[in-house]
């Protein structure tokens, strides 16, 4: 076997071992991830179904919705569950409103904070939705908001999630 031949072996083993490892230790290739849009998007061919959680990408990092999840349907007295990061909760709560699709309130109220954050600095928070008659409009948004007292721009963070009424 000549000098040429070795070299070529020798690259070829060189890119399978780093392709393997690649692979190895890349992680799954099939599965959902959250578009910028807060839209699940299949990534590859997943085994799970669709999750159910609503996909937050803009402040996933700061907060989680729990409940409703994308398949509930919106109803008076339902309670809306999370997690949020303590900068949230600039005056003790933050604001959460629902709208119906053609922007009109239909509902809103006080996200309040539940016990200490945890090792992750996350807060779970609730908020009783109050009762309000069913909209013509059977998709709607619901929008959470901290309070920014300062009125800067910066300081400004909001999620605004798709959801079903009832």
């Amino acid at each position: 076997m000549n000098s040429k031949t070795k070299y070529i072996i020798v690259v070829l083993v060189a890119i399978a071992v780093v392709v393997g490892v690649r692979f190895y230790f890349g992680g799954p290739e099939d599965n959902w991830i959250c578009d910028k849009t807060g839209t699940w998007v299949k990534h590859g061919n997943p085994s799970a179904s669709m999750p159910t959680t609503i996909c937050l990408r803009d402040y996933g990092d700061t907060i989680k919705l729990i409940t409703p999840t994308a398949d509930d349907k919106f109803s008076s007295n339902m309670t809306i569950r999370g997690k949020a990061t303590k900068e949230w909760f600039l005056n003790g709560n933050f604001p959460i409103k629902t709208l119906d699709n053609a922007g009109w309130i239909v509902t809103q109220g006080v996200a309040v904070p539940e016990g200490e954050p945890d090792a992750l600095g996350f807060v779970n928070f609730s908020s009783k939705v109050m009762p309000f008659s069913s909209p013509t409009l059977k998709w709607g948004k619901i929008v959470l908001w901290r309070d920014n007292d300062s009125g800067r721009p910066e300081d400004e963070m909001s999620v605004t999630l798709p959801i079903k009424y009832k």
